[in-house]
């Protein structure tokens, strides 16, 4: 029953994962249906997970890319901030 049930979270987690990704697309490029997009998105993604050719290269992989995205996390909010309130200190 773990399996079942942890496949199908999976399958909901990447199901999630794959909307959220067609619906940025379709904002960045102003269009005006969204599923069109979902299966370029579902290919560039299965390809994407293809070029790992091993798990010791995928956990390199994650912590390389892991030293550079958490501190952006943190720090785009604050940039984001700080413009937010430069901004509306100058309109007024």
């Amino acid at each position: 029953i773990f399996q079942f049930v942890w496949s199908l979270l999976l399958l909901l987690y990447a199901s999630v994962y794959v909307y959220i990704l067609s619906y940025i697309f379709q904002i960045t490029f102003s269009l005006k249906y969204i599923k069109p997009v979902i299966v370029p998105v579902v290919i560039i993604c299965y390809s994407l997970s293809l070029i790992p050719s091993s798990l010791a290269q995928t956990v390199g992989i994650e912590e390389s890319i892991s030293k550079i995205v958490f501190p952006l996390v943190f720090i785009i909010p604050f940039i984001a901030g700080i413009m937010g309130r430069y901004k509306k200190n100058k309109e007024n």
